[in-house]
């Protein structure tokens, strides 16, 4: 009988043990926890959250549309009252990927299409950040040369910073190869060496010397020599490359650009 009964105290004594032992530890759990919150709360140094985005409306396809309508749209009507007329078309659809397509047309006051695509691309990328791809727009060739793409860019570029957008995508091809180059627009290249390594090659081209050795080369290259620079030091500055390298087709199909807010 006294065997059981110290055999009982032994178990009952070693229970209280280990749940003293184990107090500490949930006490340190606890206040790590509380750390961590804190953390968050103050941003200190180390810790670690995925950043969510305060664009709201892009879980919202007809609030998107409003916006790209009232900020683009709208603004674009009335810089150009006597051209554009008030019909326009917002699409706004999610794709099996997350990505959220936009896509507008716009037309002159007899109804004819001034744009044949206009195609933006938003979506939220792994860091939480809004991300846009300006995937096509292509104005019909009789409203060419009106400044209307440019007057579109810089609606929608004011939109994108009102967005929070942290940076915008383009594949240029054609025209848009150039355009896009323009130190106004502010653009860098997605792939510098690549595009240097090619302007490399296009200098030993026929176009290239062709173009060189005319008065319009020559102002080029006095224009360079301004800002103390050469044709062999451009770095990762597109609008010191030349329109005719860049629309050269058999250099550059397409340029990556990257715009970073």
């Amino acid at each position: 009988m006294k065997s059981k009964i110290l055999i009982l105290f032994l178990i009952l004594f070693l229970i209280s043990f280990i749940d003293s032992a184990e107090a500490p530890t949930s006490n340190k759990c606890d206040d790590a926890v509380r750390l961590a919150d804190a953390g968050a709360e103050k941003n200190i140094p180390g810790y670690s959250k995925v950043p969510k985005s305060d664009f709201k409306p892009i879980t919202d396809k007809s609030i998107l549309a409003d916006k790209f309508k009232k900020d683009v749209l709208d603004p674009l009507l009335k810089n150009y009252p006597d051209l554009i007329d008030k019909k326009v078309i917002v699409n706004v659809r999610k794709d099996i990927d997350g990505n959220y397509i936009i896509g507008m047309h716009i037309y002159d006051k007899s109804g004819k299409p001034i744009t044949n695509v206009w195609q933006r691309i938003l979506r939220i990328d792994e860091n939480g950040d809004l991300i846009v791809k300006n995937a096509n727009l292509g104005i019909q060739t009789e409203f060419q040369n009106k400044g209307i793409a440019t007057e579109i860019y810089k609606l929608e570029d004011n939109l994108y910073k009102k967005m929070g957008v942290k940076k915008v995508y383009i594949d240029a091809e054609k025209d848009g190869r150039y355009m896009w180059s323009k130190k106004e627009f502010n653009f860098k290249f997605r792939n510098s060496e690549f595009v240097n390594k090619q302007f490399n090659l296009w200098l030993k081209s026929v176009n290239a010397k062709t173009f060189l050795n005319s008065e319009k080369g020559k102002i080029y290259l006095k224009t360079l020599k301004d800002q103390k620079k050469t044709i062999y030091n451009l770095g990762d500055n597109p609008y010191l490359y030349p329109k005719e390298f860049l629309i050269d087709d058999t250099f550059s199909i397409n340029v990556l650009y990257i715009k970073t807010y």
